[in-house]
């Protein structure tokens, strides 16, 4: 079982995994597009979506090891199983394109975090294995591409370090660099959990349920630098889990404490730690809708989304155009409540 980020990420095992669409016009257009599971009771959950060659691919969580699929002339097909034939892969948490190849990282407590790239989406090659080096970095997190690189995040399962940034500009086995160690200086910064690049800096932002999550801020060549204050200046912002660029501001969103909170939305401009505004507080008006599962950010069509998720009623969908007013589009796990969260 998750030892380190227990109320993080083991939540998102318990929502069925599905992937939707939508059109831009409202809730009533979602619709399911996979069996229940891919027609496996063990993928609980499908943690990874990325569009590549023109395929869709869905990385999922399976006790028997992650399953990887791809969407290609409206069906699934299978392209990886087993955890890339290593059942201790138990999921895939994210994929990206970078130089030509799909990445894939992996969630493996037994012996660590692994890295896994393809050319095709079906032959795939292992370039970082057992946690680069430490067995107890036992998650790549996030995945980003920026100033040449790709970076890539991890979760710690050790009580003395916290999670940790690397990245290669190759992407090749033994490539790999450090560039931030033990959680920015923090062992409490247990994890990163997502990126974004907002008017050319990269941002990183953590979780950390002792002080709040922070939001980091890397220039081109520099280091990084916190920007926030500690969960936004109550520990119930546990962790910062999502960040989109969208307009003139970047946007974090939070998880919240359970039953004390719900999840916040800020943005900034500058992003020097001085000009943050919330735009959302307590779940939108509920604090149920504290983030199980997840509380993400992402851009569409002139809209900024935020997927959010609600333990009790089902992960919602909120959406705004202008960064302050926002509508909920999606609703009661998109119409299964036992889709409790969006991860």
């Amino acid at each position: 079982m998750k030892v380190r980020l227990l109320r993080l990420v083991l939540p998102f095992a318990f929502a069925l995994a599905y992937v939707v669409t939508a059109q831009a016009t409202g809730p009533s257009n979602w619709a399911q597009v996979n069996a229940d599971a891919f027609g496996d009771g063990e993928n609980t959950a499908t943690l990874a979506l990325e569009p590549f060659a023109g395929q869709l691919y869905a990385g999922t969580s399976n006790a028997n090891g992650a399953q990887l699929w791809r969407w290609a002339s409206g069906q699934w097909t299978s392209v990886a199983s087993e955890g890339f034939g290593q059942p201790e892969n138990y999921g895939i948490n994210d994929l990206v394109e970078f130089l030509g190849k799909l990445y894939a990282g992996t969630w493996n407590e037994r012996s660590g975090a692994q890295i896994w790239r393809s050319r095709d989406g079906v032959e795939w090659s292992r370039v970082v294995s057992g946690g680069f080096g430490d067995p107890t970095d036992a998650e790549v997190f996030a995945f980003v591409v920026f100033d040449g690189y790709l970076y890539a995040s991890t979760a710690s399962y050790s009580e003395a370090q916290g999670g940790e940034i690397w990245r290669s500009a190759t992407g090749d086995q033994g490539s790999w660099k450090k560039v931030v160690s033990n959680g920015f200086g923090d062992p409490k910064n247990a994890g990163v959990p997502c990126f974004a690049v907002h008017q050319g800096r990269l941002f990183a932002g953590t979780s950390n349920w002792t002080t709040g999550g922070e939001v980091w801020r890397r220039e081109h060549g520099g280091s990084f630098q916190q920007v926030n204050q500690d969960g936004f200046g109550t520990t119930n912002n546990q962790a910062v889990c999502g960040l989109a660029s969208f307009g003139d501001y970047l946007y974090a969103s939070t998880i919240g404490r359970r039953g004390v909170a719900g999840a916040e939305v800020w943005r900034c401009s500058a992003c020097d730690g001085h000009d943050w505004e919330r735009v959302v507080q307590n779940g939108h008006g509920s604090a149920n809708t504290y983030g199980y599962g997840g509380s993400a950010l992402r851009v569409l069509g002139g809209h900024l989304y935020h997927l959010v998720g609600n333990r009790d009623e089902g992960m919602e969908v909120w959406r705004t155009d202008n960064g302050t007013q926002w509508h909920q589009v999606g609703r009661a796990g998109l119409g299964d409540p036992n889709n409790k969260g969006p991860y």
